[in-house]
């Protein structure tokens, strides 16, 4: 049980240290740590994103506007994280391989790719 209390606490300390961009995005893959979005000045950063299948991403809102992470639809995966105000976060589990695109239904010329190996 300590082993396993001393892995979880790797993995949470790994997790929180992992971000590699100014907005939040920490490119994906495994490794233990959660991808990030960052929503700022009216762009998803980074995009496109690269995760592994089974990979939980999570978009933050980091603008004074609400926004919301919606994917466009079409075979595979979908979600819609809601209205996200600032500081506020939503996720979604892929668990499939593919190339998938999305949107901020607010604001329409936001796009943004997630590409899962």
């Amino acid at each position: 049980m300590r082993r396993l209390a001393g892995l979880l606490a790797a993995v949470l300390l790994v997790s929180c240290n992992s971000s590699t961009s100014p907005y939040g995005g920490g490119g994906g893959g495994g490794g233990g740590a959660t991808p990030s979005v960052g929503i700022q000045n009216f762009a998803f950063h980074p995009t496109p994103d690269t995760v592994s299948v089974n990979t939980t991403v999570t978009w933050t809102n980091q603008d004074g506007t609400a926004h919301t992470a919606t994917s466009d639809g079409g075979a595979g995966e979908t979600w819609d994280t809601g209205q996200l105000g600032n500081g506020a976060s939503g996720s979604h589990l892929f668990t499939m391989t593919g190339t998938f695109a999305y949107h901020c239904s607010n604001h329409p010329n936001m796009h943004g790719t997630i590409v899962v190996k």
